[in-house]
C-alpha cells in the first residue's frame, strides 16, 4: 500500500536535497565521532580529551537535527519497501548500538577523564568502547549503503 504523501516526496524535486541533507548531518556525526574515538584510542595524545569533547560532541549532536528529520521523511517515501529490508532493520539495530555504546562511555570510563585527559593512556573499557563505536559506524555506513542496491 502506497500513501499519497510517500508518493508526493518520491517524486518531489526536494527529495534529493533530503537525502543530502541526510548525508551532510551523517557526514559531521561520523567525523566528530570518530575523531572523538580515535583520540581515546591513542592518536594525538597531547590534544586533552576534555577540549575535544567540548569541540566535537555538540556537533555530533547539531548533526541530529539534519539526521532525525530526513531520515524520517525518507523513511516515510519508501517505508515499504524499507521495513521489508534486512539491511533496513540492522542499520537501525546499529544505530541503536551506537547510542548504546555512547551511553555507556560517557555513563563509565568517561567519569574518570582527568586522570587519562592528556598524555596518558585511556583506560581499557573506554578504548575497547571507542574501538567498537568506529566499527559500529564503519558497519551503518556499509548497511546504509546496501540499502540503495
Amino acid at each position: 500500500m502506497t500513501f499519497p504523501f510517500a508518493d508526493a516526496l518520491q517524486q518531489s524535486a526536494a527529495y534529493p536535497a533530503i537525502v543530502t541533507l541526510h548525508i551532510v548531518g551523517f557526514v559531521m556525526l561520523v567525523g566528530a565521532v570518530a575523531v572523538f574515538d580515535l583520540r581515546v584510542l591513542g592518536f594525538g595524545k597531547a590534544l586533552p580529551v576534555r577540549s575535544l569533547a567540548r569541540l566535537c560532541l555538540p556537533w555530533a549532536a547539531l548533526s541530529l537535527v539534519l539526521v532525525v528529520p530526513t531520515g524520517l521523511l525518507m523513511f516515510i517515501a519508501y517505508s515499504a519497501e524499507l521495513l521489508g529490508s534486512g539491511e533496513f532493520l540492522s542499520k537501525l539495530g546499529l544505530l541503536l548500538l551506537a547510542a548504546i555504546l555512547a551511553i555507556v562511555f560517557h555513563s563509565g570510563p568517561y567519569g574518570s577523564v582527568d586522570a587519562w585527559n592528556v598524555d596518558a593512556p585511556a583506560p581499557l573499557a573506554a578504548r575497547l568502547i571507542c574501538a567498537a563505536s568506529l566499527i559500529n559506524w564503519i558497519a551503518v555506513i556499509f548497511v546504509g549503503r546496501m540499502l540503495t542496491y
